[in-house]
């Protein structure tokens, strides 16, 4: 799948939202994965 080229300003204010949510659900998820990590 290609990537989407960005254009204008909204297309950066989209990339960086997507990256912050994505850093935010890795951290979590990172953290739950630890801490069941054998038990599931």
């Amino acid at each position: 799948m290609k990537h989407h080229i960005q254009t204008d300003v909204s297309d950066k204010i989209a990339l960086g939202f997507t990256k912050a949510l994505r850093f935010v659900a890795d951290t979590f998820f990172k953290k739950i994965t630890k801490k069941y990590k054998g038990t599931i």
